[in-house]
């Protein structure tokens, strides 16, 4: 392969540079990202504020997106199910 190819793979001396390892932590958090990322928006919003970026209770998550408790709660659960599936079909293979 011709160095050019490598390029992006090289650092300020010419030394070949690898990324380092990621966390379990880590690998899980970009799972739990793109799952969400291909979520509906309504389900994705909640999913963001109530999981991945919580900034409130999950009693005042509903308020900001003008939604009842009861409606928020069902949405919440209808996400949670659409991410489990995301993640179940990428583990399997399945989809």
């Amino acid at each position: 392969m011709s160095s050019w190819h490598r390029r992006g793979n090289l650092n300020s001396t010419g030394s070949e540079v690898r990324a380092a390892p990621r966390t379990p932590e880590q690998t899980l958090r970009d799972l739990l990202e793109a799952a969400a990322a291909a979520l509906p928006d309504e389900l994705r919003q909640i999913a963001e504020r109530t999981f991945l970026r919580p900034g409130t209770s999950q009693e005042r998550i509903p308020e900001g997106l003008h939604l009842s408790f009861s409606t928020y709660r069902r949405r919440r659960d209808r996400a949670v199910a659409q991410v489990a599936e995301w993640l179940w079909e990428k583990e399997t293979g399945s989809a």
